[in-house]
């Protein structure tokens, strides 16, 4: 299943507009994987979350 996109090139720059997105399962690396063979893959965090309040930098793993 392909995503919907519009691609643009303004100059030397390419763009693309969205149309179109999946919502994937946290913490699910087959639904990750198959995405990320669709084309790019964009996440967010909830930076709210106490682990946030102590970070210092660094890899955060910690799991759900």
């Amino acid at each position: 299943q392909a995503l919907k996109s519009i691609r643009r090139q303004v100059g030397e720059k390419e763009y693309y507009q969205l149309n179109d997105f999946l919502r994937l399962s946290p913490a699910s690396p087959h639904e990750l994987k198959y995405a990320l063979n669709i084309g790019p893959v964009i996440t967010a965090i909830m930076a709210s979350s106490p682990i946030f309040r102590s970070y210092g930098g660094g890899v955060i793993d910690d799991h759900i």
